[in-house]
């Protein structure tokens, strides 16, 4: 008696793991119905400003939007960001945001300010650029080739880039790092203080400044 009670107990144990295991594996076959995508159209934007907001992407497109996915169930609004004449001001994340975050689609970009902030740029043709970070970070890949850069960070930011060949570059690093990967850059003009880091991988002309704390690699 005992025997055949244990043997049952541990069969319908056996079977609920079973369905528990299939339960916690399956997804829901219409998870794209449970989710709702809001497209924000923006008038033309040459310059975004990212305060406190993580997981931003910015593409290029045929014009000025916003996208990102959300549960139906759950309530969003667009009060996360404004616009001024051609200026773009993210201040958070929306509501209820998946894992995906934040896509920005412009067609051109001027300057970049991020504050707290991190920002992924790819496929992006990119002219001249201005990039002012404090305590952010900022990832450019799949970006052949750029003419003109300026670039400002402070507190322990992070710009990282990995286009072929860049013409011109001002820098100023305090308390931060640059990474250019495998770049070629013609001329650059750069100063390093408070324990920055620069790595490229070759300069053709170059004025650099470091502080005693700071380092500068290149070919």
């Amino acid at each position: 008696m005992k025997t055949s009670k244990l043997i049952l107990i541990t069969f319908f144990s056996i079977i609920g793991l079973f369905l528990l295991s299939l339960m916690i594996q399956k997804k829901p076959s219409n998870w794209q119905e449970m989710r709702n995508e809001e497209r924000i159209q923006l008038p033309a934007i040459n310059h975004l400003k990212l305060h406190n907001i993580h997981s931003v992407k910015l593409c290029m497109g045929d014009s000025s939007r916003m996208n990102y996915w959300h549960l139906k169930t759950l309530q969003t609004n667009n009060s996360f960001f404004s616009v001024n004449s051609d200026t773009l001001v993210i201040n958070r994340s929306p509501e209820n945001i998946d894992e995906n975050g934040l896509f920005v689609y412009l067609k051109n970009i001027k300057s970049v300010s991020v504050f707290n902030s991190d920002l992924s740029i790819g496929k992006f043709k990119i002219s001249d650029l201005k990039t002012d970070l404090v305590h952010g970070n900022i990832y450019l890949q799949n970006i052949d080739s750029i003419q003109n850069l300026i670039i400002q960070l402070k507190e322990k930011s992070l710009f990282w880039c990995n286009p072929k060949i860049v013409n011109s570059i001002v820098m100023n690093l305090e308390n931060s790092s640059a990474n250019f990967n495998d770049a070629i850059i013609i001329d650059l003009n750069a100063e390093l203080t408070d324990s920055s880091d620069f790595k490229v991988e070759k300069v053709l002309q170059s004025n650099v400044k470091t502080d005693e704390t700071s380092n500068f690699h290149s070919r």
